[in-house]
């Protein structure tokens, strides 16, 4: 179980950073992060880094295959999260997310 949590932690850090990356790259007008490989890390359990990457950089908020997509692969994850891990751990990940990003978002600024 402590593998699982592991997995999801590090692909949603891993997935927040490709959408800060790609943003950044899009400022700049250099080569881009392809869509399809953002929505695939998002489908495999970096559905909450998409999200908060999204909504942090501004990223893809405009793009519908985005704005359906990434709540719909979040709400999928957590459920099968929920279904898999004792409730209790699964809100000491979620509670741990929160910290991480929070702190990641002081960072930028």
């Amino acid at each position: 179980m402590k593998w699982l949590l592991l997995y999801v932690l590090l692909i949603n850090l891993l997935t927040y950073f490709l959408y800060a990356q790609d943003k950044g790259r899009a400022r700049k007008k250099e080569w881009r992060t392809p869509e399809s490989r953002l929505l695939v890390f998002a489908s495999i359990g970096g559905a909450f880094g998409a999200w908060r990457g999204m909504k942090d950089y501004y990223h893809k908020i405009n793009k519908t295959r985005f704005r359906v997509l990434i709540p719909l692969f979040l709400a999928l994850q957590l459920g099968v999260l929920i279904y898999l891990v004792d409730y209790k751990i699964l809100l000491l990940a979620i509670l741990l997310h929160a910290v991480i990003f929070w702190i990641l978002r002081k960072m930028r600024r």
